[in-house]
């Protein structure tokens, strides 16, 4: 399982968004973040919008605590193939920003240190091979610095059910024949 963040194919700053075969798992789904300002759903509405006018994204308050966070439960585990997150004004600070992918359980299955920023309206691309995850946690300890967060998208599939007796896949995660 691997993961890359550079300038290059997998894992590259753009403005353009790739279309990805899969759905947005995340859309619409439950968000929450500490402490909290502006909504946390925001980020996860679909809309990757660069406005200054219309405040559309999530935001942390700026509090002097350890550590401020952004997290979205995808509501089951899926297997991760992206991630793409478009920042805020205040940008993602690198060396200061973490993104954790956990279990259904809340275990910490992957952590990522941003290797380099990301500026504002800018799309970072994480590409993952197959790791699973129910939640995402976006979640920084730099001072006095808010995250900020225009959109969130998650690309994946749902992880195979499996058959506690058999070590097999379910039956209800093949595709059944139609008539």
């Amino acid at each position: 399982m691997s993961f890359c963040f550079k300038a290059s194919t997998c894992g590259t700053v753009l403005n353009i968004v790739p279309t990805f075969l899969e759905p947005n798992v995340a859309l619409g789904k439950d968000a929450s973040h500490y402490p909290s300002w502006w909504a946390a759903s925001i980020a996860l509405d679909g809309n990757r919008e660069c406005s200054m006018e219309d405040y559309s994204y999530s935001k942390t308050t700026y509090a002097v605590v350890d550590t401020k966070w952004w997290q979205v439960d995808l509501g089951q585990e899926h297997t991760i193939e992206a991630l793409v997150i478009v920042p805020g004004p205040t940008g993602l600070s690198k060396d200061s920003t973490y993104i954790d992918l956990l279990s259904g359980t809340q275990e910490v299955t992957r952590t990522i240190v941003l290797a380099e920023s990301i500026a504002d309206c800018k799309n970072a691309i994480f590409s993952f091979r197959g790791e699973v995850a129910r939640y995402i946690k976006i979640r920084s300890n730099k001072y006095r610095v808010s995250i900020q967060l225009r959109e969130v998208e998650v690309y994946g599939n749902l992880a195979p059910t499996v058959c506690q007796c058999c070590a097999l896949p379910a039956l209800s995660s093949f595709p059944m024949p139609s008539d």
